[in-house]
């Protein structure tokens, strides 16, 4: 397993972070994928992992805090000299076999048939469709939430390396994270109602009812935007801590320091990514011997 180990943290208690690069903290950073992330915390071998797709804990492990700490971008990339702008019903329509030439999304484009790349291993880009098409598509409902459903692709390929290099055939399509992006490939834009949004326009885009949970959890499906201004196709940053932090030795200064770096991380601008609505970012609910703790 191979782990990149970085940033030595100034800390008295050396927190720990697997997963992606926390872009506030000074914690000690191991750079890991999702599921082998969260892992280490569920083992108490981290203290946080801050990952895009979630995972369930193993039986026995106790109850886990999934704190939402920012909103990142997905993008529909293609390999055809046109310039698309896509709906979200759209896309869905693709993956689910209902559109199949690229002459049916404009009867100028050549009649060829769209490629459809989905990636068999679980991804952040796939889980993210997946919650935005069970809004719209009977399909995908059917489907139900999974980061590496198949739908009715074209191409399967298991690693984001075959997904990028799949992607130099004409006529591909395919969902990526942004910095997954192959080279060279154009980045369709996305219709919400009559504007043509980029991830430049990336929110969490959702005005919620004052007694409404804005954040309904890492396993339901996100609410679809209603901010015509925001760009639709985004998924949650987790950060995945184990609820009760009186684990493997850990005192309750270490605990707070834990629930200092999710305060950070929630409040803190990160690039590539949108923040949280400042009025919906809470405390997070950590305890100490079953006891909460401020």
């Amino acid at each position: 397993m191979f782990a990149l180990v970085c940033g030595l943290s100034t800390s008295a208690f050396a927190l720990q972070v697997t997963g992606l690069q926390p872009w506030a903290g000074d914690a000690q950073h191991v750079s890991l994928d999702p599921i082998q992330a969260q892992q280490e915390v569920f083992a108490g071998r981290a203290d946080v992992a801050l990952v895009r797709t979630p995972i369930r804990p193993p039986r026995g492990v106790g109850k886990v805090l999934y704190f939402p700490v920012g909103v990142f971008p997905v993008v529909v990339a293609y390999n055809l000299p046109v310039d698309l702008s896509l709906s979200l019903q759209q896309v869905c329509d693709i993956y689910a076999g209902r559109i199949l030439l690229w002459s049916e999304l404009n009867r100028d484009f050549p009649k060829i048939p769209i490629l459809s790349i989905v990636r068999l291993e679980p991804n952040s880009a796939s889980w993210v469709l997946a919650q935005s098409c069970m809004h719209i598509h009977p399909r995908f409902q059917k489907i139900g939430l999974k980061a590496n459903w198949q739908a009715e692709s074209t191409l399967r390929v298991k690693t984001v390396l075959e997904q990028q290099k799949a992607m130099l055939q004409t006529g591909t399509f395919s969902v990526f994270v942004p910095e997954n992006v192959p080279e060279g490939m154009r980045v369709a834009r996305l219709k919400n109602w009559d504007l043509d949004l980029t991830p430049q326009a990336l929110a969490y885009g959702y005005q919620a009812n004052p007694d409404e949970e804005p954040f309904p959890g890492p396993f339901v499906s996100l609410p679809p935007v209603n901010d015509i201004q925001s760009y639709p196709l985004r998924g949650v940053v987790w950060a995945v801590v184990m609820q009760d932090q009186a684990y493997r030795g850990r005192s309750k200064e270490q605990a707070r320091e834990v629930k200092g770096l999710l305060q950070a991380l929630s409040t803190t601008p990160a690039p590539n990514q949108a923040p949280l609505p400042q009025g919906w970012v809470s405390f997070p609910r950590l305890y100490y011997r079953g006891t909460p703790f401020w």
